[in-house]
């Protein structure tokens, strides 16, 4: 059974998410240790060789295809059911070019959704094939906040680290548009839900999540520092 909803957070959950934003970029570091030193060492060694500087303001629309094991009780049963989810991204790039077709972009960013509810940073290469097209490839890192959605449902602390692949188009000299693939390399349940009816049996099922997959389409400004 596959259905699709489009969720969203409240203000108030969206002011506490840039407040921890910070926190949980330094619990990112330490959780990667080394190698997050080696990837800020060769993004600085980057930037010292780059020719050009770019900044940019992505604004993504997420779908992504959420695998649910849902769990009722009174009688135990166990289903598997495909939901088809909807989020909102805000991720700022920092790209730098060592020539005219290849670059290397450093992407913090945050997630706004009800349960797959935290913040990202990627490391991305970029490969230009003409002025205005190009490619990319990476790896990008969710870290899911924990966090209570609702009073039936409730988003879990996990990070996700994705497999990164898509490529952009260049509208005009500072706006282009973007598609990535994100491919999950830890499919581990992010957030649950519960489902509670009222009546003789009074039946209870909990819903668990998991992205495999997802989908970003983004609307980006950008120019050169």
């Amino acid at each position: 059974m596959i259905y699709y909803r489009y969720r969203t957070c409240l203000w108030n959950d969206k002011i506490h998410l840039f407040k921890y934003f910070v926190l949980g970029s330094y619990r990112i570091i330490r959780r990667f240790k080394i190698k997050a030193y080696l990837i800020l060492f060769l993004f600085c060694l980057q930037t010292v060789i780059s020719a050009q500087t770019y900044f940019g303001i992505h604004l993504e629309p997420i779908t992504y295809l959420a695998n649910v094991e849902k769990v009722s009780f009174n009688p135990l049963i166990k289903t598997k059911e495909l939901s088809i989810e909807g989020n909102l991204g805000i991720t700022f790039s920092l790209t730098q070019f060592t020539d005219e077709k290849i670059g290397i972009s450093l992407r913090p960013g945050i997630i706004l959704g009800y349960i797959y509810f935290g913040y990202d940073i990627g490391l991305f290469w970029s490969y230009n094939l003409d002025s205005d097209m190009y490619i990319i490839s990476g790896l990008n890192a969710h870290y899911n906040l924990p966090r209570a959605a609702s009073n039936s449902a409730a988003s879990e602390r996990v990070l996700l680290p994705f497999l990164v692949i898509g490529g952009g188009y260049r509208i005009s000299e500072d706006l282009l548009t973007e598609i990535q693939i994100n491919l999950s390399l830890n499919n581990v349940n992010y957030g649950w839900e519960r489902d509670m009816q009222s009546g003789p049996l009074y039946k209870t099922t909990w819903n668990y999540y998991k992205v495999p997959w997802m989908i970003k389409i983004s609307i980006a400004h950008s120019w050169e520092l």
